[in-house]
């Protein structure tokens, strides 16, 4: 088969063409990839401002915020731009400030960087405010619990949180019902309420499952998981792990 040289030539220039726009698009996909699992200075402080730590101190409504908002690969780089500045403002007060334990002096620098960059700047070019902070009790628990890790976001996948109540369902369901083991009503009572919930959460209905669960309802399944004589301590060995999955789900659904 004859193929003409001028025909070659464009074939060529052809490939070549294609191969660098591929080439540039995948670097552009690279590049995009890196610089989201490592954010610039500008960035992590950018984010920090945004979240508003000093708005109530909640790490809970600021994990679930990030986890709305940023990927996996993001939230991991935050928190190693996190340690970053954490480890320089250690070297700053570390001995130059009294009066605290080794959490609370974790919380103390957590929250300095928290409160945002300017701040955090201040006390490191001044470390005498951090002392000031001590003294007036303003820093709380914990600034550091506010980037979720893989395992948070695997937690709110819709199909994995079916799973969950499916598995608490299949662990609770035979504590109920003629043969139940239960001695109490008001164990009884506690333990279909939860059921109800799970199943909601199980047909994907997490709002049904989580509405109206609050403090006083997580208290009440502690209480109950504790009563080790109670259903042959079977309810003691299910733990906090139902009333835990329900507070990931009003989480969510709050923030």
């Amino acid at each position: 088969m004859e193929c003409s040289l001028e025909g070659r030539k464009f074939s060529d220039t052809f490939l070549y063409e294609s191969f660098i726009n591929t080439y540039m698009r995948l670097s552009n996909i690279i590049t995009d990839l890196y610089e989201q699992a490592n954010p610039s200075d500008e960035e992590f402080w950018r984010i920090v401002s945004k979240v508003d730590w000093n708005l109530d101190h909640n790490y809970d409504r600021i994990k679930y915020q990030l986890m709305r908002t940023v990927s996996p690969a993001q939230a991991e780089g935050l928190r190693r731009k996190f340690d970053k500045f954490y480890k320089k403002l250690d070297n700053v007060l570390s001995g130059h400030v009294e009066g605290v334990g080794d959490d609370g002096y974790n919380d103390l620098l957590s929250h300095i960087i928290g409160s945002g960059k300017k701040t955090y700047d201040a006390v490191i070019n001044e470390p005498d405010l951090a002392q000031t902070i001590i003294d007036n009790n303003e820093y709380v628990e914990s600034f550091a619990y506010v980037f979720p890790d893989r395992t948070g976001y695997k937690d709110i996948d819709p199909d994995n949180m079916k799973a969950q109540a499916e598995k608490y369902l299949g662990m609770l369901q035979p504590l109920v019902g003629q043969h139940s083991p239960v001695e109490s009503k008001e164990s009884a009572q506690l333990i279909l309420s939860m059921i109800k919930r799970l199943r909601a959460a199980a047909d994907g209905n997490f709002e049904k499952a989580a509405k109206g669960w609050d403090r006083e309802s997580y208290s009440k399944w502690g209480s109950l998981t504790n009563m080790r004589g109670d259903s042959g301590g079977r309810i003691h060995d299910l733990n906090y792990g139902p009333s835990n999955f329900l507070n990931d789900l009003v989480n969510f659904a709050k923030h």
